[in-house]
């Protein structure tokens, strides 16, 4: 799967560079567009590639890994426009033309970052896998608890919300709460966890 979209990223790259080049695109404003535009759609592929490999689907990922990927992305595309001016400047027509092939191995400088945005998403998404609350082996079972089994969420949603087998904070004072969050492949539940009631 990886290789296949990081041929296509190489072709967006090469078909912008390659565009400037023969002067479709006649500025460097529109060779930079062009190369921005290949930038930021395929290193976002790349990104949900890496977490997907991990089980965590593109509306599954979480603010902190989100603000990741826009951030990167920001950082790859402001580098463009220095690199839309070589390709502008080595035109085939321009008072300094270069090889087509020189400009395609600067580009390939690009497209290396396919797989580094791959293996980031899988690292994050990998430390903050999905997990579903599982009753444990007591008879009876807490209200809190009652009212969360069977639900989804990434680890640091249930973390973040205080959503931990065995805490004090549960309806069941958790000495006595035997449940489990068991990393699972289900869809994350819609919305945020309830409020914890606690003990009455």
């Amino acid at each position: 799967m990886s290789g296949g979209r990081i041929a296509d990223y190489r072709s967006a790259i090469r078909a912008a560079v390659r565009g400037g080049w023969q002067g479709v695109f006649d500025t460097s404003a529109s060779i930079t567009a062009a190369i921005s535009d290949a930038v930021t759609r395929h290193l976002r592929i790349a990104f949900y590639e890496g977490a997907k490999a991990e089980g965590i689907a593109p509306n599954e990922l979480d603010e902190e890994e989100l603000l990741w990927i826009s951030n990167r992305i920001v950082t790859e595309v402001v580098r463009v426009p220095a690199f839309a001016r070589a390709v502008y400047d080595g035109r085939k027509d321009g008072e300094n033309p270069v090889k087509l092939g020189a400009l395609f191995d600067r580009a390939e400088l690009w497209v290396l970052q396919w797989q580094r945005i791959y293996a980031k998403g899988q690292e994050l998404a990998g430390g903050n896998y999905k997990a579903i609350w599982r009753y444990g082996a007591t008879k009876y079972h807490c209200a809190d608890c009652s009212r969360v089994v069977g639900r989804v969420y990434r680890i640091k949603t249930w973390d973040k919300y205080g959503w931990i087998p065995g805490s004090r904070a549960l309806a069941c004072g958790g000495w006595r709460c035997d449940c489990r969050r068991v990393k699972t492949d289900q869809p994350v539940t819609p919305g945020r966890p309830p409020s914890i009631m606690g003990r009455a």
